[in-house]
């Protein structure tokens, strides 16, 4: 664990993350720190990183990147665990059951006060899951143990790496939650729709890729395939669910009466259009990554099935 009972009693540690009252005692946190940590930050970042994170954390004196790492690990933890165990720490449990929490002087907040809190951690925290592999993808070479995790491995010779590079291609709010949404579309637009058109130039560049320098024109050839991935893997999305978030299209205006904003559903109308577009911008993309192919790889790459190589020059001919 990256929280103790010393630091919390002592340090108000957690005070660093959530506005908490000093009545939130250790032994109510505890377990869904701990559990936060097993389910969310262990299978994320591997054991053995895992380990020398709690190792890092535990040492008197730390680098400064130490001090970061534990920082956003922290913050990740705290907030996931009050979000992933908001229910249990609002009731007592006891021989005689589970009870819930009330008193003269304080009482449970509203059904909205609830859901925005929730919402809030659930937000916050998965971000921060985003920062801290961020960091440790910057900072590999002082954290060796993270090249072990199953995340890294698969993540070096992936065309779409995390939450910010979809952000900067397709606005998502920087949200680990659409980007896991997405995820699994990534997959599909790659194996149905960008690996035929490429043929051999795909696995050859996913293995370069993997190399600890890969060479120039497959990190290009990676950044020209991006957007059309994202494009057609939202153009997915919108056109099977409708949203593209955990809570869907919304149109954001003001009331009249008291300015206040408020959120609309988007008509069906105007989420076709979106997810249209989307396959538009996303169609426009591949005649860059086309172009670029023809010239650097010299292969005619396929709209269609398997791309054709131009033999034009070329000593030996392919049908």
């Amino acid at each position: 664990m990256i929280f103790s009972k010393q630091k919390w009693e002592t340090e108000r540690e957690g005070l660093d993350y959530l506005k908490l009252s000093n009545a939130c005692s250790w032994i109510t946190v505890k377990a869904p720190i701990r559990n936060a940590f097993d389910l969310f930050i262990v299978p994320l970042i591997g054991e053995e990183m895992a380990e020398t994170l709690t190792e890092i954390y535990r040492q008197d004196e730390q680098t400064d990147n130490d001090k970061k790492l534990i920082r956003l690990a922290q913050r990740a933890n705290i907030l996931l665990a009050f979000w992933y165990d908001y229910t249990e720490l609002n009731v007592l449990s006891g021989d005689s059951g589970f009870k819930r929490q009330e008193s003269e002087t304080a009482k449970t907040p509203y059904k909205y006060q609830e859901k925005q809190l929730r919402d809030g951690w659930k937000t916050k925290g998965f971000n921060a899951l985003d920062d801290l592999l961020r960091f440790l993808e910057e900072n590999i070479s002082d954290y060796a143990e993270y090249e072990q995790a199953e995340n890294y491995t698969q993540c070096r010779n992936a065309i779409i790496q995390n939450t910010a590079q979809v952000n900067e291609i397709y606005f998502i709010n920087h949200s680990r939650l659409t980007y896991l949404r997405l995820k699994p579309h990534f997959k599909t637009v790659e194996d149905t729709l960008i690996a035929p058109r490429m043929g051999e130039l795909f696995r050859e560049m996913k293995t370069g890729l993997s190399e600890e320098t890969p060479e120039a024109k497959y990190t290009a050839l990676r950044d020209l395939l991006r957007p059309v991935i994202v494009y057609y893997a939202v153009h997915r999305l919108l056109f099977e669910t409708g949203d593209l978030s955990d809570k869907g299209l919304f149109f954001a205006s003001l009331r009249g009466d008291d300015g206040d904003t408020q959120l609309r559903p988007v008509s069906d109308d105007r989420a076709v259009h979106q997810a249209k577009q989307a396959e538009t911008d996303a169609i426009s993309y591949w005649k860059l990554a086309e172009n670029y192919i023809r010239k650097n790889f010299s292969i005619e790459p396929a709209s269609e099935g398997v791309p054709r190589r131009n033999n034009y020059h070329k000593k030996a001919f392919f049908a």
